[in-house]
This record gives structure tokens, sequence and C-alpha cells, in this order.
């Protein structure tokens, strides 16, 4: 019998890949009294499953994997259990299509001498971790699984490590954010006092310039009213001299006037 080198330093015989292949297609294959798809199948349907999973030498004979291998058939010893099994299950499938139309009973009967190794009669497991000598497909699925499952559990520590990484990021951000939003209103409170003081100064200056403004308006009409009083007394001191004047002219022609009629009078009488 040869043999194939496999991963992890062990050899398994090509008998344990021929008996691989032949429990994954079995895995995969409905022997039951379904079909393909879970439809029930007929009755003649099943008889004729019967016919040929009874007849082993209809079946195709089952060859372990080597040049000089003879063809295997089924144990003597577990033909009355096999008989008593399908006279209680007459709608029981013995033979898979997918694996040639091959009897499943020769495949159980001969297990041991396909895997070139004894079958765990004891019930005991082969250790998941080991993929060398002679590793089974179920041993196989469990590695994997148990692979994938160390492959999702580092995933996900990855993950919780780039979620805290996240989040203390976004901590960061978030102070940082505040801290700008603390600058931001106290540059604007500044400004705001700022402008509020700004405010407050030009109200006073214009306060004090309109206060200038009336203070030099009252001054200006102060002057004018004492301008108008001075011109008011100078009109007055001329009007009054003026009429001084007149009354003085007046009198003094009427004192000639009464000087020249009293002359008149008394040489009136002289010229006549």
């Amino acid at each position: 019998m040869t043999t194939t080198a496999v991963l992890g330093g062990g050899q398994r015989t090509e008998g344990d890949a021929t008996l691989e292949q032949a429990l994954a297609a079995t895995a995969r294959a409905d022997i039951s009294v379904y079909g393909e798809g879970g439809s029930p199948v007929d009755d003649d349907t099943a008889s004729n499953s019967q016919l040929v999973a009874t007849s082993s030498t209809t079946l195709a004979p089952v060859t372990p994997s080597g040049r000089d291998s003879l063809p295997l058939v089924r144990d003597p010893a577990r033909a009355g259990d096999d008989a008593v099994e399908m006279a209680r299950n007459r709608t029981k499938n013995t033979a898979s299509n997918r694996l040639g139309g091959c009897d499943l009973r020769v495949l159980r009967d001969n297990l041991d001498e396909m895997t070139g190794r004894p079958s765990s009669a004891s019930g005991k497991r082969d250790n998941p971790d080991s993929s060398s000598n002679g590793a089974t497909y179920a041993s196989n699925k469990r590695v994997s699984a148990k692979k994938r499952l160390d492959q999702l559990r580092k995933e996900m520590d990855e993950a919780t490590e780039k979620q805290s990484a996240a989040g203390a990021d976004m901590l960061q951000m978030l102070m940082l954010m505040r801290e700008d939003a603390a600058r931001r209103a106290e540059m604007e409170d500044r400004r705001r006092r700022e402008d509020r003081e700004a405010r407050r100064e030009e109200a006073a200056a214009a306060e004090a310039r309109r206060y200038q403004e009336l203070e030099l308006s009252k001054l200006m009409r102060d002057e004018q009213n004492r301008k108008e009083a001075e011109v008011a007394a100078e009109n007055r001191r001329r009007y009054e001299e003026r009429a001084e004047r007149d009354r003085a002219e007046a009198r003094e022609r009427h004192d000639q006037m009464m000087l020249f009629i009293a002359s008149m009078q008394r040489a009136g009488p002289q010229t006549l």
C-alpha cells in the first residue's frame, strides 16, 4: 500500500484518502427514503432501491486504493444483523448513486482495512489538533473549525482593540473640540466686552460733544443777545440825542421867532 506525505510531517495512506472521499460523499448523499430536495420517494422507487441494495452482486465492488488490492466484500458475521435491520426498515437504502452505486455496508465492514488502522471501538476520538498519521474527515473538520474559531476570536479581539482605540481617539477629539469651543467662547466674550466698552466710550464722547455744543450755542446766544442789547441801547441814545437836539433847535427857533415878533411890534407904531 502506497503512502503520501501530508502537512504536519506525518503520512497517510491512499486508502485514507479514498475513505475520506467516500465518507464525504456519504455525508452529502441522502440515503434515507427521501430523495434530493426533501421530497418523499414512492413505493415503487423504494422497492427498486431495496432490491438494488440487497443484491450486493449487482453493486459496483469496492476496492481499496492499490495496484494489487482485491475487491472488498461484506462481513458474513454481520449478515444476520443486517437482515434484521432491513426487515425492520424496508425502505432503507444501502447504496448511494454519488458513490457509483457502491454498497455502504462494504465500506462499513472494511473500514479498518481501508484506513490502515483499527477503528476506535473504545469511543475515543482522535486529537483534533493533530492532522497527521491518517487524520479522518471529521477530525480535519474539527481542526478547521477550531482554526476558524481561533481566527474569529482573533478578529474579534482586533476589532475590540480597534474599537477601544477609536473610542480613545474619539474622546481625544471631543476633548479638543471642547477646548476649542471654550477658547472660542472666551474670545467671543472678550470681543463682546471690548465692543461694549467701545460703545460706552463712543456714547460718552457723543454726550460730551452734545454738551459742548449746547454750551457753545448758549454762549453764542448770550453774546448775540448782548450785542443786540448794546445796539438797541446805542440806537436809543442816538435817538434821544437827536430828539434833544431837535427840541433845542425848535426852542431856539421859537425864541428867535418870538424876538422877531416882539421887535416887529415895537417898530410897528413908529413906522406908521
